[in-house]
């Protein structure tokens, strides 16, 4: 996004007024953000409050990535102690034929081995089979939890279950994104997508979902998907918009937008966004930083299709002192 309008805005954003959601809170507790990570702490300060708690526990079994892999090296090393005796008893099987005074010791030795290839066997397919089962579990943790956390939401009975839930999913979110794996990383971004979706509908607490936006959606942009312009990325930002229309919330508004624009998948798609945010800027009665911001259109396509807006933006501009 150009700087120049960016500057312009200045004052506006500076004056822009704290404002209430839906829930009756103390307008202390309503404020905008100075960015996410003190978005995350009103969040965690707000829902211990609220949810009557601290601390939240995570709700899954975080550990299960280890387990996975204890299972899958007890199997391998099974595996490879089977292959081990299959091996030596191959090796004594096809070796010279043993003189009389030998053959009973070889024979014990050969009964040995077949005994401890046997037990070596059904170790491993035991362990082949735990290790499948630890892994089934892991690849479908992450539906398990959600659907199970949406059943909890719907029958909750009380706004304090109903926050106590959101605590553990964001919990849940902030162990799963401070993960070294990406695919990990990319489960709590969806847990906190969930939260946010949680908080906006059962909750009617939008004030709590732009904080999720804040501090959960932005900073992770790159684990919705590692390209700019994808359609993950532009879905969370467009969630995070509906939202700041709703609490009205200038600085978050402008922040989001110069974020649909860098991700956008092309000029026009930014374009667009240029008009939406001009069309925002005009319902403020700020038409002079709407015109500039309809200035840096370039798209053929979104100029013609934006040019009575735009002829008719610039004129309130000029008439404006």
């Amino acid at each position: 996004m150009n700087r120049k309008w960016v500057c312009a805005l200045a004052p506006l954003i500076c004056a822009s007024a704290v404002l209430v959601s839906g829930c009756r809170e103390k307008a202390e507790t309503k404020k905008e953000s100075n960015g996410p990570s003190d978005a995350k702490a009103q969040i965690f300060k707000y829902l211990a409050r609220k949810a009557q708690q601290k601390q939240f526990t995570p709700g899954i079994d975080l550990e299960l990535p280890k387990h996975v892999a204890v299972f899958r090296s007890n199997a391998l090393a099974w595996e490879q102690r089977a292959a081990a005796l299959r091996t030596s008893l191959q090796a004594l099987n096809n070796g010279s034929p043993a003189p009389e005074s030998e053959r009973g010791s070889r024979d014990d030795k050969r009964a040995s081995l077949e005994r401890e290839l046997k037990e070596a066997e059904r170790q491993w397919e035991t362990a082949r089979s735990d290790a499948g089962g630890k892994q089934e579990e892991l690849s479908h943790q992450e539906d398990t939890y959600i659907r199970a956390m949406r059943q909890k939401i719907a029958e909750a009975r009380s706004y304090e279950l109903l926050y106590r839930l959101v605590g553990e999913q964001l919990t849940t979110a902030d162990r799963l994104l401070a993960e070294p794996v990406p695919a990990r990383r990319r489960m709590g971004l969806k847990l906190a997508r969930e939260a946010c979706n949680h908080a906006k509908s059962a909750g009617a607490d939008v004030w709590l979902a732009a904080r999720i936006c804040e501090a959960y959606f932005w900073p992770n942009l790159d684990m919705a998907d590692p390209q700019p312009g994808s359609r993950d990325r532009l879905e969370l930002l467009e969630t995070a918009r509906r939202i700041f229309f709703e609490t009205d919330e200038t600085n978050s508004v402008l922040k989001n937008y110069s974020l649909l624009m860098s991700n956008a998948p092309n000029a026009h798609a930014a374009d667009t966004f240029r008009v939406q945010l001009a069309d925002w800027l005009e319902e403020k009665r700020n038409v002079k930083f709407a015109a500039q911001i309809l200035n840096e259109i370039s798209n053929a396509e979104v100029l013609a299709s934006a040019q009575e807006r735009i002829t008719r933006v610039r004129e309130a501009a000029a008439a404006t002192p």
